[in-house]
């Protein structure tokens, strides 16, 4: 199975190799095409378009190589900070994705100013081990906490921590415990989105979809062991009333 994995990702390499030559303009949004993060991007776009103010700075920390504000930036005016503390992802972030500061630094450290903002938390609330600290200390500039994170129950999770003994998850919570928890910190649930299952070929894909994201959309289905995702999308509120 291993030598299998490794042929797959090999051959996926091969593909985006060989497109980046041929349609260099394309090659980035290739590269930055990924499940499931493709989709939560598109579910955050939802968030911001109902929370609908330009003048929020989006924080997304930690941003990793960037690609939920590769998605996003090009469709708000906001200002963007991506924060992370791998030297590599931030290389990566900063050669594909322009006009947005990008720094390399620990979510600990991300500026505590008066700008307002809103903190995109996606797929890592459960690995930070310092987190009440850092709501705590961002409590004066952040309004929103849009939060992804999986459900500890679904198949695909279990199946990656199988796969992943040795994988620290600090704060793993359930859905209720997570709510409960940044309602200790101050923040009151304003939107969910419990418990969505992402197929890697999604049936609900625009007849409008790009042909070379389809492409790649059947590749991953067909590689991986993972058939799907499963994640809980939550957006908290500031409460005054703590």
């Amino acid at each position: 199975m291993d030598k299998i994995n490794k042929k797959s990702f090999g051959f996926l390499s091969y593909l985006k190799n060989l497109l980046r030559n041929i349609f260099p303009s394309y090659y980035t949004r290739v590269l930055y095409y990924s499940y499931p993060q493709y989709i939560w991007a598109k579910e955050i776009k939802k968030i911001l378009n109902r929370i609908n103010n330009p003048d929020f700075t989006i924080i997304d920390a930690p941003c990793g190589d960037g690609i939920i504000s590769y998605w996003l930036e090009k469709s708000f005016k906001n200002d963007f900070e991506l924060y992370d503390i791998s030297l590599k992802a931030i290389e990566k972030a900063k050669e594909n994705i322009k006009g947005v500061k990008i720094f390399c630094n620990d979510v600990a450290n991300i500026p505590a100013n008066n700008k307002k903002a809103i903190w995109l938390l996606i797929n890592s609330f459960f690995l930070l081990s310092d987190i009440e600290d850092s709501i705590q200390k961002l409590r004066n500039r952040v309004d929103y906490i849009i939060c992804i994170f999986p459900e500890l129950t679904s198949k695909d999770f279990l199946l990656w921590k199988k796969e992943n003994p040795d994988y620290f998850h600090p704060n793993e919570m359930n859905f209720d415990d997570t709510v409960l928890f940044f309602a200790n910190q101050g923040y009151q649930l304003y939107y969910q989105k419990k418990t969505i299952k992402i197929s890697h070929y999604s049936k609900r894909l625009s007849l409008f979809y790009p042909l070379y994201l389809r492409i790649f959309n059947l590749c991953e289905f067909f590689f991986s062991a993972r058939k799907s995702y499963s994640f809980n999308l939550v957006v908290f509120k500031k409460s005054f009333n703590i």
